[in-house]
């Protein structure tokens, strides 16, 4: 597998919302993992202007997603397997929200810039998602990563997938604690390389606290681990740490990754 594939984009993320990857290649590599858009979204998607709230993914699409008024700017990163000719790479995304999630539906999408370690702008992709909150404190959403590609980008694949999200408040004593969930269905970069076809893929987050998530991840090809922190109360920033492939599954590189998101309405 090339440097070039492992960089296209997803997730979705975004959190930050994410770019997609090539059929075959194993999700949220260390280069694409910067801004996806599966993270980017992660990063952006809960919370709002006066209480920033904590990621629910860690590389997985979530069903809860921008509509208007929304918007938000990321930048990440992550740290390149032994086989590429760099130690680190990352990307930056824009991610919009247009229509009415909450009556109707929300039409999320994010430009994404992979590599900003070659010429900023030269490579990228869309991503778009449609997506409707439902009662209970969910969402299901349907979108397709990756698309109308540009400069390396166009050596990847998109992919497409739906999805399901719920926050769930667990007893704990005297207090609740929150639980969210995503489940879902996606095809291309949800795949182990070689397969074809939709794979499942999901996230658990767990909010101790409540600008601050724990998150285990699985994309379909790999376990991602990490964390997702609101440090400022009152400033929509989000921040997100973790490792991907924790178990290096297909003789890939478990990589460090983490991600900024900053979110604002207009």
């Amino acid at each position: 597998m090339t440097h070039l594939n492992r960089m296209a984009a997803l997730l979705t993320v975004g959190a930050c919302a994410f770019v997609g990857t090539a059929q075959g290649q194993s999700a949220l590599t260390a280069a694409d993992f910067g801004l996806s858009g599966a993270q980017l979204n992660s990063l952006l998607q809960s919370g709002n202007a006066t209480r920033p709230a904590p990621g629910i993914a860690f590389g997985s699409p979530v069903a809860f997603g921008a509509h208007w008024g929304d918007a938000g700017l990321g930048i990440g990163g992550a740290t390149l397997p032994k086989t590429a000719s760099d130690d680190y790479d990352g990307s930056a995304g824009l991610v919009v929200g247009v229509g009415d999630a909450d009556r109707f539906v929300g039409l999320e999408t994010i430009i994404n810039v992979i590599s900003i370690r070659d010429e900023f702008g030269d490579d990228g992709s869309v991503a778009f998602k449609l997506h409707t909150t439902l009662p209970g404190d969910a969402a299901i959403a349907v979108g397709i990563e990756n698309t109308l590609r540009w400069g390396d980008a166009r050596a990847s694949e998109s992919s497409v997938f739906v999805a399901a999200s719920k926050r769930f408040q667990l007893p704990a004593g005297d207090r609740s604690l929150p639980l969210a969930i995503t489940l879902g269905l996606g095809d291309s970069r949800f795949n182990d390389p070689g397969e074809s076809g939709a794979n499942l893929f999901g996230a658990i987050a767990l909010i101790p606290h409540e600008q601050l998530s724990l998150i285990a991840d699985y994309t379909g090809t790999g376990l991602n681990l990490g964390a997702s922190l609101a440090p400022l109360r009152g400033i929509p920033l989000v921040i997100s740490l973790g490792y991907v492939n924790v178990t290096e599954r297909n003789r890939s590189d478990a990589e460090f990754a983490g991600g900024l998101g900053y979110r604002f309405h207009f």
